[in-house]
């Protein structure tokens, strides 16, 4: 069940072992410099072997406990079992490549870090294209928040990010395609005209 595979990918927890790894590795070197196992020409090395294998553990690690508080806050505020149902639909279509599902109600995506954006809530999408070839969708919702949405290049991903970007048009009936000057204006219009609505309340 893709439920299954669902929560499987948003429980991974990768970048704390590799964070985890890397501080052991660099206890490791400073054990060894001073044992006299490890071929370091001086102490500057080791400083700076530790320093890279350090920084790169803590960002690893804290990288990865910021996307657990972000996942616990949106499934709080979503209903899990209601998603969970939604991906399990069979009206649902789903990429592993771009890790997105296309529910009845949601957008989920779950790469990074997990999101979740209601149709109803979006104004404006359009693709964009990278200067190493990536390929994106940015969507933007009536609070002008941007979410992006990206493909994994490789030989005929432009077909299967053409139907993709086809099936979420198909979601997204009443909102704007494409990247124009006139969209941008409008979209503007449309999120400035839902703040104020806000401001109301």
């Amino acid at each position: 069940m893709e439920s299954k595979y669902f929560l499987r990918q948003i429980n991974n927890r990768t970048a704390f072992l590799v964070g985890t790894v890397l501080i052991i590795l660099s206890a490791v070197c400073i054990y060894l410099y001073i044992n006299n196992s490890i071929i370091l020409n001086n102490l500057f090395e080791l400083v700076i072997t530790v320093a890279i294998f350090t920084i790169l553990g803590i960002v690893c690690i804290v990288f990865d406990l910021l996307n657990k508080k972000n996942t616990k806050k949106l499934l709080k505020e979503y209903n899990l079992e209601q998603l969970l149902r939604e991906i399990d639909s069979e009206d649902t279509i789903s990429d592993h490549k771009a890790k997105i599902y296309l529910t009845k109600n949601n957008i989920i995506s779950y790469k990074a870090k997990i999101n979740i954006i209601n149709y109803k809530d979006i104004v404006w999408i359009y693709p964009k294209k990278d200067n190493s070839n990536g390929l994106f969708i940015v969507i933007v919702n009536n609070q002008g928040m941007k979410y992006v949405i990206n493909y994994i290049y490789s030989d005929g991903v432009d077909e299967d990010f053409n139907k993709f970007y086809a099936k979420l048009r198909n979601r997204l009936p009443h909102s704007l395609y494409g990247y124009t000057e006139e969209n941008k204006s409008k979209a503007n219009d449309v999120i400035e005209r839902y703040k104020k609505i806000l401001q109301t309340y």
